[in-house]
């Protein structure tokens, strides 16, 4: 059974991050590059997770 990497807690703080809001997504350090690339529209990041949480459930 393959494990996920390191969970880190993340704080999100800012004027488009949903006030009050827990999402309970396990977010991994990938899941920044994740969410920038899908946000821009990039290419995506060999050895970036397809499964990563990308961080746009916590934002507006």
């Amino acid at each position: 059974m393959a494990r996920a990497g390191p969970r880190v807690p993340t704080l999100l703080i800012g004027p488009g991050v949903q006030r009050g809001h827990v999402d309970p997504t396990a977010y991994d350090t990938g899941s920044i590059l994740k969410f920038i690339t899908e946000r821009w529209g990039l290419e995506a990041l060999p050895g970036v997770r397809a499964k990563a949480g990308n961080l746009s459930a916590a934002l507006r």
